[in-house]
């Protein structure tokens, strides 16, 4: 069975998530990525909830595919 190897950036999020009280900032350190790599990811995943596209920012209509 082939493990799934996780990111930097996907652990950096794990770690934002599980400790509200750190900044982005510190959690980029602890895995040891760059910060901003953890405030874009923070970005686009907070875009992507929204039902807005990570890149463009433009709402994403359920009825017509979206292209960048």
């Amino acid at each position: 069975m082939a493990t799934r190897r996780t990111t930097k950036t996907t652990q950096a999020l794990a770690i934002f998530d599980a400790h509200p009280e750190w900044s982005p900032f510190r959690c980029a350190q602890e895995i040891g990525l760059s910060p901003s790599a953890l405030y874009k990811a923070i970005r686009e995943r907070e875009a992507a909830l929204d039902g807005l596209c990570p890149t463009c920012r433009q709402p994403i209509r359920k009825e017509t595919p979206h292209v960048d």
